[in-house]
């Protein structure tokens, strides 16, 4: 485990997708599709850890019906303890907005298809990991394998 006390990570991803036709220059068809994410994590309590994700896709209007932003917020707090921090439980909470949906976009000589298909939303998680290395990550140590349990 990290013993650090917050850290933040964040990532950018965009993808343009450009279609041309030389016979019928009409259906051209260009657009960019967005995803921001961000992250933190704050070990700032013995044996306490408290994470939160923001996931923010951006789908733009071109060609498509209106344009769609969908931020997706995971939260978590897990509980370390057994010798070494070796156990954790963790309770997590995935989309918090219950915004969760998949888009997908599809374009061709023939038609244009954007599809909106509705996905699993809120729920909570409760897990157990165990870690079976003797070394705790320290130089040298053997491979971390974790087991986790969902209920």
């Amino acid at each position: 485990r990290n013993k650090d006390n917050f850290s933040i990570r964040g990532t950018a991803r965009l993808t343009q997708n450009t279609n041309t036709y030389s016979e019928n220059t009409e259906q051209n068809l260009s657009y960019l599709n967005q995803s921001y994410k961000i992250g933190t994590r704050l070990d700032a309590i013995k044996s306490w850890s408290f994470a939160s994700d923001l996931d923010v896709r951006h789908y733009s209007e071109q060609n498509f019906s209106p344009a769609e932003t969908i931020p997706i917020w995971t939260a978590s707090i897990s509980k370390y303890f057994l010798e070494g921090d070796k156990g954790e439980f963790k309770v997590s909470a995935y989309d918090l907005l219950n915004q969760n949906q998949s888009i997908n976009r599809v374009s061709n000589a023939n038609y244009v298809q954007n599809e909106s298909i509705n996905t699993l939303g809120r729920y909570l998680m409760a897990s157990f990991l165990y870690s079976f290395s003797s070394t705790s990550g320290e130089a040298g140590g053997g491979a971390t394998k974790k087991i986790m349990r969902m209920h």
